[in-house]
């Protein structure tokens, strides 16, 4: 009895995976990270962590106020901000009352709405795939629940493994905020669905999740294998296959070399791929494959092609909706990016100089001198790895200072939260169970260094060993506060 117990209570990966996604949001709520990100001929991209506060309300009110108050502390003017980047809930960036509009009027007209692009597709994802007749989420959520918090039924699984001669995966984590994660946890089951299969209909309709039976009961005699997939198992492989392209470009996005002007290609890109696959009626080769053998009733095969196609179909209505590809500050920037092998034209470059903070300037003759410069060293810099390279090795080869305003224009525009959810993260790293009676300054202290100094060991022990009043305040007892 006391081996049963001991091995029930002990914390299994996937328990401790929950308890652990569950410490994170606790932590998380009502903390707000403060950012900036911009451009370095010598270091490229720059991100750096400004404040970092706690507030309750997270109103429209309370945010505007508390970033005002830290591009003042931190002397930033707000004549030098070119976009503001948060996630798209209403109070960010409704149309009529929200902190965008309340800073583009009352701080800086010209400031851009860099919304958070994988929102965009967390969110184009869950619409297009919300109307089909299996809910794919519901099913992850299912299995993961089934094994979460019983040594037991893991136990009865093993033996399913064992079964198939397959070996034993603890079953990957999947929640509701975090949509994206959906392919990878459907990745972990469909990667062991055989077992899975055997594990449930083995427990009967009486013992089986609803949600499950329904995909399952069609096999209670016998289990189709995976190269003869059911009418319902294939809307698993395609919602797999449909997730892995989003999959892709949001690991694009987040990329710490990607900036504002490889955007409108990424979008571009993704929305061909979509169109490609309705045209070609390309659901991923699993299902292309039990397609093809027409092992399915007709009526079940054409209700399925019908269903996948209006998911395609919602998924570009709501990418449309969401970035206006022919009217696009990003289609305007992408002329920047060198990887594809194009110099930017002297009129494209102008038309980047409208839409900057100096368009009320006229733009400077020596533009056009920069531009020749930037094409007569342009077959060196194709070796470089990223735009965002080439872009460094030109500017640490020429004075181009006017071209260089551009860049760092561009270069400042957020694409996502990619950084604001890192912050996060090291954040849940420092303030642990063990450590949750840190301060909320201890907390910030703690980001700031790991954030914003970027030196090596060895170079920061150089620079602090000859600040003596630094290391006099360092050695003294006295209580500092920061000023």
């Amino acid at each position: 009895m006391e081996d049963k117990e001991a091995s029930n209570s002990k914390e299994t990966p996937t328990k401790k995976a929950r308890r652990r996604l569950m410490h994170q949001i606790k932590v998380i709520e009502n903390f707000f990270p403060d950012a900036i990100q911009y451009f370095l001929p010598k270091s490229g991209f720059c991100h750096k962590i400004l404040d970092f506060y706690e507030d309750s309300f997270e109103d429209l009110p309370s945010i505007k106020e508390r970033l005002c108050e830290v591009m003042d502390k931190s002397r930033l003017p707000w004549s030098r901000v070119t976009a503001y980047g948060a996630d798209n809930a209403s109070v960010n960036f409704g149309v009529n009352n929200s902190v965008f509009q309340k800073l583009k009027s009352e701080e800086n007209n010209d400031v851009i709405a860099a919304h958070c692009n994988d929102h965009i597709f967390h969110n184009c994802a869950k619409n297009a795939l919300k109307v089909m007749p299996v809910d794919v989420e519901n099913i992850v959520m299912k299995v993961f629940a089934e094994f979460s918090c019983s040594a037991k039924k893991r136990e009865d699984l093993k033996e399913c493994f064992d079964f198939f001669e397959s070996e034993y995966r603890e079953v990957m984590l999947h929640f509701p905020t975090r949509w994206l994660s959906l392919f990878t946890a459907l990745d972990s089951m469909l990667s062991s669905w055989g077992p899975f299969k055997r594990y449930f209909i083995e427990r009967g309709s009486d013992n089986c999740p609803t949600a499950l039976w329904a995909i399952l009961s069609d096999q209670e005699n016998e289990i189709s294998g995976e190269a003869n997939p059911t009418y319902n198992e294939l809307y698993l492989y395609f919602t797999h296959n449909f997730m892995a392209s989003f999959q892709e470009i949001i690991s694009l996005v987040e990329k710490h070399t990607t900036a504002a002007f490889n955007l409108h290609n990424i979008m571009v890109k993704f929305h061909d791929t979509i169109s490609k696959k309705i045209n070609d009626k390309y659901f991923g080769i699993k299902v292309h494959v039990a397609l093809k053998k027409g092992h399915l009733p007709d009526h079940e095969a054409e209700k399925f092609t019908k269903n996948a196609t209006n998911a395609y179909h919602r998924a570009l209505a709501y990418i449309e909706k969401w970035y206006p590809f022919e009217n696009q500050n990003y289609k305007t920037f992408s002329c920047l990016n060198l990887k594809c092998g194009r110099l930017p034209t002297l009129d494209q470059l102008l038309e980047l100089w409208s839409i900057s903070p100096w368009k009320q300037q006229t733009p400077p003759e020596q533009i056009y001198d920069e531009l020749a410069a930037l094409q007569s060293v342009f077959p060196s810099l194709k070796l470089e790895g990223n735009s965002i390279e080439m872009w460094c090795k030109f500017f640490q080869k020429e004075e181009a200072p006017n071209l260089l305003k551009i860049v760092q224009f561009v270069c400042s525009v957020p694409l996502s939260n990619a950084f604001v959810e890192r912050i996060f993260s090291v954040m849940v790293n420092v303030w642990t169970d063990e450590r949750n009676r840190l301060a909320v300054n201890t907390v910030k202290s703690e980001l700031g260094i790991f954030f914003n100094i970027s030196s090596s060991c060895t170079e920061f022990k150089d620079a602090i060993s000859t600040n003596k009043p630094l290391l006099k305040a360092v050695s003294s007892n006295a209580k500092f506060i920061k000023k």
